[in-house]
């Protein structure tokens, strides 16, 4: 991701992956990160609505 990132600013290439695909990427981590805390499923909507 930090190669891509330096190809994209740096080098002026376009990124792989969009924006979207970040939230949604993060929005996944986070839920695993919440349901090992809690020992429960999360829903993914659930991590954006928690903040």
């Amino acid at each position: 991701m930090i190669d891509e990132l330096w190809a994209a600013v740096v080098e002026g290439r376009p990124p792989l992956h969009s924006g979207a695909w970040g939230a949604e990427n993060l929005a996944v981590c986070l839920a695993i990160l919440r349901s090992a805390a809690e020992g429960r499923e999360i829903d993914i909507t659930e991590t954006w609505n928690a903040t």
